[in-house]
């Protein structure tokens, strides 16, 4: 598990115009929510939760909460709003959690080797980016990995297929991961179909127009 300290301070002012000033200062409203406290309206500097969420699964790390005259408090974080022209972080959601309790947190997959069926020219595609799983904190991995080295083409890996410690899957297990697919080759048209177009083609509206225009000078 990935445990990544964040210091924050409460909000003095909420809505609207509160976040707006927040983020004046370089800052990014946040609330931390669940557990048995009631919400916290919380600011966190901009360039250090950018930072964190850049840093490979740093999306998906427990996060251990600094705050002013507080105890520790950890979180995950559930929701990213951002700016849909600059991309710039609006506002975050953390979700408050206990050390010993379960959460259902989503996962990402990450998939490892060059498959048989890909040199021999088959396809991989990547379906199943993530998996939703329930667990302890302490259990909370950045990913997963999945081997697709032995995948011939026509070969596919599903969730049941894959080995998880310490959690239960909560996404289907029939759902497939990955898969090796034939390339689609698009077949050339036989002699006779091209005899067909050759034939079926109009002249162009030139000519008859010049075969026109000769014959009522000749008139």
């Amino acid at each position: 598990m990935a445990v990544v300290e964040l210091a924050g301070d409460f909000r003095q002012r909420t809505g609207k115009g509160g976040a707006n000033q927040v983020r004046r200062e370089g800052f990014i409203p946040a609330v931390l929510y669940g557990g048995t406290e009631e919400p916290k309206a919380i600011k966190i500097e901009s360039h250090v939760f950018e930072t964190l969420i850049r840093t490979p699964g740093g999306s998906h790390s427990v996060i251990d909460f600094k705050l002013p005259k507080h105890d520790a408090i950890m979180a995950l974080i559930r929701d990213v709003q951002r700016h849909p022209v600059s991309r710039e972080v609006l506002h975050v959601d953390f979700l408050m959690i206990e050390a010993d309790k379960t959460v259902q947190v989503e996962l990402p997959i990450h998939l490892v080797g060059a498959p048989r069926g890909v040199t021999e020219g088959g396809i991989l595609e990547h379906i199943t980016r993530a998996i939703e799983v329930e667990c302890l904190p302490r259990d909370i991995v950045s990913h997963f990995d999945v081997d697709v080295s032995a995948l011939e083409i026509g070969d596919s890996i599903s969730v049941e297929d894959i080995t998880v410690a310490n959690m239960e899957v909560l996404t289907e297990k029939e759902r497939t991961i990955a898969s090796v697919v034939a390339p689609t080759i698009l077949a050339e048209p036989t002699t006779d179909e091209e005899a067909e177009g050759e034939e079926g083609e109009e002249k162009p509206e030139g000519d008859e127009e010049k075969k026109e225009e000769g014959g009522e000078k000749s008139e």
